[in-house]
């Protein structure tokens, strides 16, 4: 493990300072990031940990939206009265995530910006990460953050800060086309946001293995009336895809073909798209029972 300082902060800005130093990141659950500097897998100088940051883990509801701290614990998501009642793919994707251990600790913000990639993580036998071996490219088993495909059906936008100012992302596009985050490592993601809207929405995963698995592929279907259905997908894909005004008819190997999905060692890209139609007509079928 490589030796590295580290610094409790109170607030926003006193961690936008720190992350002004190279190498520095952040840290609030740790989940993720302890892992891999404990195998190496990730060098820092400073630890930025902004567990401590007043304000910034809440669920509330205003004006017609919802607002999620990035602080949020997933666990509290999962028994958030607001989210259950007006928003309730977060929360059932939520208790999907990892062990009832992890989740009271992981944050949303550190979920959602471990959306690349998370090389190592799976611990599989001959993982060239945990040896240290750097080359070959990494093994891209695991997959997008749980919570980012919810985010994105419910059209969810993720509020930025930087030492210049604030800015917004839809979640649809925080995946950006080379695969990696609309997020450096000198900003902060502070809050989730979406609009409040009726919907039936229902969501298959096809996870491995199956208790606290990875999701290799992910549907959200959303009812829209006359047969019609708008679809956000994810998974072990290279961005986070959305249809609207999707039939049952339309669910063809034409539609699937669009899924650029990433190599992967438990689960083939041609498996994964043998698999999809069924997962997507089956989140259909549940949309309509909503």
């Amino acid at each position: 493990m490589n030796t590295f300082k580290y610094k409790k902060v109170s607030t926003i800005d006193d961690a936008l300072l720190a992350l002004s130093t190279d190498n520095s990141k952040l840290i609030a659950g740790g989940t993720d990031l302890l892992l891999k500097v404990k195998h190496g897998m990730s060098r820092i100088n400073i630890l930025v940990d902004i567990s401590q940051i007043e304000k910034f883990s809440y669920v509330k509801d205003e004006s017609g939206s919802i607002h999620i701290g990035a602080g949020t614990k997933i666990d509290d998501i999962i028994r958030s009265e607001i989210l259950v009642s007006k928003a309730p793919i977060i929360p059932l994707v939520a208790l999907e995530v990892a062990s009832p251990e992890i989740r009271n600790a992981a944050t949303v913000g550190g979920n959602v910006c471990c959306a690349k990639a998370n090389c190592g993580t799976c611990f599989l036998p001959g993982c060239k990460a945990m040896t240290g071996d750097r080359t070959v490219k990494p093994c891209q088993n695991a997959s997008y953050s749980d919570l980012l495909l919810p985010f994105a059906a419910y059209d969810a936008v993720a509020v930025i800060r930087s030492s210049g100012g604030t800015r917004k992302v839809q979640m649809e596009n925080f995946i950006k086309p080379d695969g990696k985050i609309d997020i450096s490592n000198k900003e902060i993601l502070t809050e989730i946001f979406f609009k409040q809207e009726a919907s039936k929405k229902a969501y298959m995963c096809l996870r491995y293995p199956k208790s606290m698995g990875l999701p290799y592929f992910s549907v959200i279907a959303d009812f829209k009336g006359g047969e019609k259905f708008d679809l956000t997908i994810g998974g072990a894909t290279k961005s986070i895809y959305k249809f609207r005004g999707v039939s049952r008819e339309d669910v063809t190997v034409s539609l699937v073909d669009k899924f650029v999905f990433k190599e992967s060692i438990y689960l083939s890209k041609e498996y994964l798209k043998t698999v999809a139609p069924s997962l997507i007509l089956e989140a259909m079928d549940k949309a309509l029972e909503v």
